[in-house]
């Protein structure tokens, strides 16, 4: 997208949401009253605040109940995306959507989760899903399990980049942050996905993790390097590229056992 990102949520994705909301089935809606209460805010206004006031607009739009506006929004979504890439490309319109989820979802879990993983097959989940990771961290981990082994390559890559503690242009996971074990036992289920769009989040949550933990992280991946396969090698790779660019003596070494393969790669 040469445009900025920015400019693409404005009085146009309003009349977009307008038309996918009265496809979806949505017909008592103000639709005018709608598109203006955007288009005359917008303006002056950067991203994310242009992202709220969309999400903002919906909520007064849509049903109070969030059980009836959350069936609106789900037929609202569409096809799921055929490849691995395109969420930002084709979804983007959804974003405010997420945004309403994560701002009006939390007192209904289940259900938000569900609709997320709607989501993140059209768009990403991985901002939508940090407020209920938040408020109940156990019960959001035992969503995040099973996303691992999802048929989706969205989904399962949401299950490693939702838990992101460093994710850009998201709220920092203080408490994963703090300690990641949690985190790394996700991140384990998903260290041999053959999808190269998992590898990637996978190591990038494992580069979030050695800025803050190191030697744990060193030590996570020198505990999986024995009959290591050639997407664990790629993903560690990726995941130490931090240190590696610091010269850390440590990841270096470590890295020049990942040449060899300790223990011989699975192929």
């Amino acid at each position: 997208m040469g445009t900025p990102f920015k400019l693409y949520y404005d009085r146009r994705l309003a009349e977009l949401l307008a038309d996918k909301l009265t496809t979806a089935g949505y017909q008592s809606f103000d639709r005018e009253r709608f598109i203006v209460s955007i288009d005359r805010g917008v303006e002056p206004l950067e991203l994310k605040a242009r992202v709220d006031l969309i999400a903002e607009t919906l909520a007064e739009i849509l049903p109070g109940d969030y059980v009836e506006a959350s069936a609106i929004l789900h037929r609202t979504l569409g096809p799921k995306l055929e490849g691995e890439k395109g969420m930002f490309d084709t979804g983007y319109w959804l974003y405010p959507i997420g945004r309403f989820i994560e701002r009006y979802g939390l007192g209904h879990f289940e259900l938000s989760m569900t609709l997320i993983a709607e989501l993140t097959q059209r768009f990403t989940g991985e901002f939508a899903v940090r407020p209920f990771i938040e408020t109940s961290p156990e019960h959001a981990l035992e969503w995040f399990e099973r996303w691992t082994r999802h048929e989706s390559v969205h989904v399962r890559r949401l299950a490693s980049e939702g838990l992101r503690p460093r994710l850009p242009w998201a709220k920092r996971l203080r408490a994963f942050e703090r300690n990641p074990a949690s985190v790394f036992d996700i991140l384990d289920m998903l260290k041999d996905d053959p999808s190269r769009f998992v590898q990637t989040s996978v190591g990038n949550n494992l580069n979030d993790h050695s800025k803050d933990h190191p030697a744990w992280t060193l030590a996570w991946i020198g505990e999986r390097m024995d009959g290591i396969t050639p997407a664990r090698q790629w993903i560690f790779r990726h995941g130490l590229r931090t240190m590696r660019k610091a010269e850390d003596p440590r990841a270096v070494n470590l890295l020049e056992e990942l040449k060899t393969g300790r223990g011989g790669a699975k192929q």
